[in-house]
């Protein structure tokens, strides 16, 4: 009698022992962390935080989002490169990791440095002014800034972010000189505009729609080689015979190095189901930001090519390591 307990008490262990294997094995099974390194309320922090609410349903756990603002996104790339590689610690990432550690001496943090996830948008730079300014097209802007050498003052949210290059790219092109004013976030160079406190903006379409459809800005031009399919009628830097006059943004989500490849596509699984679901092409559309979706390793061969491009954007337009 006293074999047989044994006998059913060491099974019973090892039962015990396989369900919690089972169970540790089972990703995810905690809330998960999306670090977005900018401020509340911008593009990228919108786009992160509307992907996350439909992922977590997906997932059945939490994905809780945190803003950490600082050195233009390099404060949040710090720490999602210390975090561990287990698929808990997520990272919205945009185009500044391409631009930054070619303009920045002192950030040895380099986009390869992180796992890409899932591209989710490409963004091109549009030159916005307000409603109330004597400039409507590409021409009266350039033609002004011609006669005014500095007088115009264009917003980014900073000297290293792909914003500042649109602005600067126009400068080199297009042979005129501006006055660079640089905020903390999208948001403050926004509000900046709206009070008058500078005559231009060089950001993504989406992030002015509000105002546009509000009747406080206009959209006169987009720094790429094609018009945006939400503003058909807005001519592009090329066409105004300005060719090479381009500036992007990108966002999407990546993952600290080194992540089992079975957490990266239980991940990725989840987040293409919410990028191809109508509710989140609605969304995307209805903001303005233009989708491209890319898995893991197309989304690491795009980063590749942008490197490039913007390496050799900022050594055109002198905006070097500093």
């Amino acid at each position: 009698m006293k074999k047989i307990f044994s006998i059913a008490l060491v099974l019973a262990m090892a039962v015990s022992m396989l369900a919690g294997c089972s169970g540790a094995d089972k990703f995810p099974s905690k809330p998960i962390n999306l670090i977005v390194p900018t401020g509340a309320g911008g593009g990228s922090d919108t786009v992160a935080r509307k992907i996350a609410a439909m992922a977590e349903k997906k997932l059945g756990q939490p994905i809780n989002v945190t803003n950490v603002v600082g050195g233009g996104g390099v404060v949040g790339w710090e720490q999602v490169k210390a975090a561990p590689a287990d698929g808990y610690t997520i990272m919205l990432s945009f185009g500044e990791l391409n631009t930054i550690p070619h303009m920045t001496k002192d950030v040895t943090i380099k986009y390869n440095d992180f796992q890409p996830l899932i591209l989710l948008n490409k963004s091109p730079s549009v030159l916005t002014v307000r409603t109330d300014s004597p400039w409507y097209t590409i021409e009266d802007f350039i033609a002004y800034a011609k006669e005014h050498p500095g007088e115009i003052r264009v917003g980014n949210a900073g000297a290293t972010t792909v914003w500042y290059l649109g602005a600067a790219c126009i400068e080199k092109g297009c042979g005129v000189k501006l006055t660079h004013v640089a905020a903390q976030t999208n948001a403050e160079s926004q509000a900046a505009l709206l009070g008058g406190h500078i005559e231009a903006l060089t950001i993504s379409d989406g992030e002015v729609t509000q105002y546009v459809e509000n009747g406080d800005f206009r959209i006169i031009g987009v720094l790429d080689d094609r018009r945006l399919e939400s503003y058909p009628d807005v001519p592009t830097f090329e066409e105004a015979g300005y060719p090479g006059v381009q500036s992007f943004t990108w966002r999407g989500l990546s993952l600290p190095k080194g992540c089992p490849d079975e957490v990266v596509q239980t991940l990725y699984q989840v987040f293409d189901e919410c990028a191809s679901d109508p509710e989140f092409i609605g969304y995307m559309d209805e903001m303005n930001y233009p989708m491209l979706v890319l898995g893991p390793d197309e989304f690491q061969k795009a980063i590749d090519e942008w490197d490039v491009h913007f390496a050799k954007l900022i050594e055109t337009v002198g905006a070097g390591q500093k």
